[in-house]
């Protein structure tokens, strides 16, 4: 029976002897083939959660150098050297090989798939702290740059880091095959994904957020937010003081609940136009699991909504307030014809407080100008004006003026004006701009 050294010395011998003849073959030193891809082509036992490894990755390593690899013994060794055995006897075809094992998307080609945006940060997901703080120390503030540094550090390279653990590293890399591999209920471990298994859900996240509450949290959380108690009430009970209820309560709703409304602005606008309402709030964030999570989900949303309850309900009638008086201005029959009169069109229309805010959204849509001479707002001419000169620098010869007024009857501003009075219009026009060439116009053609 051979002894301990004597095996240790056969097992390297394999290694050194498969490894050679692995490295003469570019089907196995690119990264055409992982272990499991030909484990399972063999039929040979190899480890669920290394079966994704590339071959060449194994290949980088000497003997010595892969048995100090962490969590990589002689057992996985041997299973290794078997397989290569299998598969270099075999005189395996690399064409072949690759036609029937196509090599895995990457992870982060596969979040398009999902409809995953790249810049979904990592301390909004479900992952262990160890690996946000791990973001933190390497400067990864988004999923895609996460996806960068598993793909670029490997299993090897994620276990070498400080922050990191066996159980972060394994989660990690299983979000990683949970995209590759279309598998919703891994992906959902991680990211707050929509039922409907394409993108993200805010009211997932927040029911997440509020399962996820520690038991030190969610005690104070529910005082404060569900039977609204004061600050020295919540403290009193807790057996803590005012100022260390108040900063829980604000690390909370104003740290990752802020954050993930911020992150879903139209999705936060909806909810805030539900809780002006007065509407159901647990309706368009539910289903809970329990009462008292949606009571909690409920409660911090309305305190998040609250804590400028003015600004916040000002900012958004007033924006779709401004909205309506736009689209009112420009569906008036006048403004079509021959333009309005801006302040008497402010004063029948727009209170007095909000004239010079509503006057400053107005000139950032597009379509409108303003006459300063006459003080008439009138549908923007500017494009056809260019497009009038353009054509002007363009042709040797003058341009007949009802060719021009053709042009000016097929925009969406004149297409109910007559020839003459269109003529009768752009010469008072052109008598009120000298500096637009008019000798260029042929009018008695």
């Amino acid at each position: 029976m051979p002894t301990k050294k004597e095996m240790l010395a056969g097992y390297e011998q394999r290694w050194t002897n498969v490894r050679n003849a692995a490295l003469a073959q570019p089907m196995f030193t690119q990264d055409v083939f992982t272990v499991g891809d030909l484990a399972h082509r063999f039929d040979l036992p190899w480890f669920e959660n290394l079966k994704s490894v590339w071959v060449s990755e194994y290949l980088a390593f000497d003997y010595h150098s892969l048995l100090q690899r962490r969590g990589f013994g002689i057992v996985k060794l041997e299973k290794l050297v078997s397989i290569l055995e299998a598969a270099i006897g075999n005189d395996i075809q690399p064409m072949a090989v690759a036609a029937s094992l196509t090599p895995p998307k990457k992870a982060r080609d596969a979040l398009q798939d999902w409809h995953i945006p790249e810049s979904f940060p990592v301390a909004l997901m479900r992952v262990p702290a160890r690996v946000i703080g791990f973001c933190e120390n390497s400067n990864i503030e988004t999923l895609g740059g996460l996806l960068d540094a598993v793909e670029s550090l490997g299993e090897p390279g994620l276990l070498k880091q400080d922050n990191l653990g066996r159980k972060s590293v394994s989660e990690v890399l299983a979000l990683v095959n949970a995209l590759q591999s279309n598998d919703a209920s891994g992906v959902r471990q991680c990211l707050p994904l929509a039922n409907e298994g394409f993108g993200l859900s805010l009211a997932i996240a927040v029911r997440r957020m509020i399962e996820d509450l520690s038991p030190r949290q969610r005690p104070l959380m529910e005082r404060r937010l569900v039977q609204k108690m004061t600050l020295e009430e919540a403290a009193a009970e807790a057996g803590l003081t005012r100022e260390r209820v108040r900063q829980v309560a604000r690390d909370f709703l104003l740290g990752p609940l802020q954050r993930l409304l911020d992150w879903f602005p139209s999705e936060q606008q909806a909810l805030l136009q539900v809780w002006l309402d007065g509407g159901d709030l647990g309706q368009k964030l539910g289903p809970f699991a329990s009462p008292s999570d949606e009571a909690l989900a409920i409660g911090a949303i309305t305190a998040v909504f609250e804590e400028e309850p003015e600004a916040i309900a000002a900012n958004l009638h007033q924006e779709q307030q401004f909205e309506m008086w736009h689209e009112q201005l420009r569906n008036s029959a006048e403004f079509q014809k021959s333009g309005l009169d801006l302040q008497s069109f402010l004063d029948r229309t727009v209170p007095v407080r909000q004239q010079p805010a509503f006057t400053d959204f107005l000139f950032q849509k597009p379509g409108l100008s303003i006459d300063h001479e006459s003080g008439r707002i009138l549908p923007e001419r500017g494009s056809l004006r260019r497009l009038v000169h353009a054509l002007l620098r363009e042709e040797d010869d003058p341009v007949p003026a009802t060719w021009l007024v053709r042009l000016v009857q097929e925009s969406d501003f004149y297409s109910d004006m007559t020839v003459p009075k269109l003529l009768r219009s752009y010469r008072d026009w052109l008598q009120r701009h000298p500096d637009f060439p008019k000798d260029r116009i042929l009018w008695n053609e």
